[in-house]
């Protein structure tokens, strides 16, 4: 009789140290979500090199086609570093509307307007803005 019980109870154990069903397509999720991201980063960073590279044959073959015709070759030659440095300093600029929800941590806003700001990413830094004017004149004047 004890040997039985016993041997219930581990039964009763084992299932308990098995993951449920739930925990299981969980898991399975996770795993698909992670696997997806990781063929979306490939896929972009494929991307970006194919455009590097058409870009790359493209300035090849403007400096090519540049150098047929002397006078022109000087300007293609001009303009070059001036793209060099631009590509250096990676900025974005954009709307960015958002609602206004809370007054604090835990207050609700009475009014839940929409507010517009202008937002510049410059390298890893993000400034936000009244609009696109004031961050043209003024770009130490943050919002």
């Amino acid at each position: 009789a004890f040997e039985k019980s016993a041997a219930a109870q581990e039964e009763r154990f084992g299932a308990l140290e098995r993951l449920t069903t739930f925990e299981l397509r969980e898991m399975k999720r996770r795993q698909e979500a992670a696997e997806a991201e990781e063929r979306e980063r490939k896929e972009r960073e494929e991307a970006e090199r194919r455009a590097a590279a058409a870009a790359a044959q493209a300035a090849a073959a403007a400096v090519i086609q540049s150098t047929d015709r002397p006078d022109t070759a000087v300007a293609v030659a001009e303009e070059q570093p001036e793209q060099s440095a631009s590509a250096d300093e990676d900025v974005v600029e954009g709307q960015l509307v958002r609602k206004h929800e809370w007054e604090n941590t835990t207050v609700k806003a009475s009014n839940r307007s929409w507010d517009k700001v202008y937002a510049v990413v410059r390298g890893s830094h993000i400034a936000f803005y009244k609009d696109a004017k004031v961050a043209k004149t003024t770009p130490e004047q943050t919002y």
